[in-house]
């Protein structure tokens, strides 16, 4: 499985510290970060990229290894997010196909992320209420 990728935007970002990607890391190898052409919603708990739009999500890729840690990514992700490739522009500008999860609920109410970067929105948000 040569030059798989997996574009992550929210709660399995590498900052956030969630207890699943240290589960998965040796599936995984970090590329750095990189954009995608999307949307990205507060959803709560959690945000969701949804396709289209003019604005860009931020996250991160990771090389993946083996494609068994679908199974615990699709379990984990939900009903709500559908797995399909995506191109993705990596910090040097180069741009690969790549995983990730889009969201197919409905956003009617649900505040779109203004920069698109999830971990930047949690410390603005955490920053107004402390």
């Amino acid at each position: 499985m040569n030059n798989a990728y997996l574009f992550v935007y929210g709660t399995l970002r590498k900052g956030y510290g969630l207890k699943l990607l240290q589960e998965i890391g040796s599936a995984l190898t970090y590329v750095g970060e990189a954009t995608v052409q999307a949307t990205l919603f507060d959803l709560g708990d959690f945000p969701g990229a949804v396709k289209g739009g003019e604005a860009e999500i931020k996250g991160d890729v990771f090389t993946l290894h083996d494609r068994q840690v679908f199974d615990l990514l699709d379990a984990y992700e939900g009903e709500a997010f559908k797995r399909e490739e995506a191109t993705v522009r990596l910090q040097s500008g180069e741009k690969v196909k790549a995983w990730l999860y889009w969201y197919t609920g409905n956003t009617a109410n649900c505040p779109a992320i203004p920069n698109g970067d999830y971990l930047d929105y949690l410390k603005s948000k955490k920053d107004r209420f402390v």
